[in-house]
């Protein structure tokens, strides 16, 4: 899914998780056409870089009742993954 990149004066951002060395996942809120929608895009940053980085066409776009039901099978795919882990390190916990 390419992404439209657009100007949103009221985007909240929720946070960052570094997906690797040069490139972080940023959540935001905001509200586009007077409805709301929830963002995940991958930005560029490296890990020594300050400053927000430079936004990629890469992301998700989605309305809260899609998240809402998103969520559980996120959690369900979460505990398949971290069981998976599990058994290929033979048992070990990281």
């Amino acid at each position: 899914m390419k992404m439209v990149e657009m100007t949103v004066d009221n985007i909240e951002v929720l946070g960052e998780v570094r997906k690797g060395p040069t490139l972080v996942l940023k959540v935001s809120v905001a509200e586009y056409y007077r409805k709301t929608y929830i963002y995940c895009q991958t930005w560029e940053k490296n890990e020594q870089e300050a400053g927000p980085g430079k936004l990629t066409h890469l992301g998700l776009t989605m309305r809260p009742n899609v998240l809402r039901d998103l969520i559980p099978l996120f959690q369900a795919a979460l505990e398949k993954a971290t069981a998976r882990e599990g058994e290929s390190r033979g048992g070990e916990k990281s």
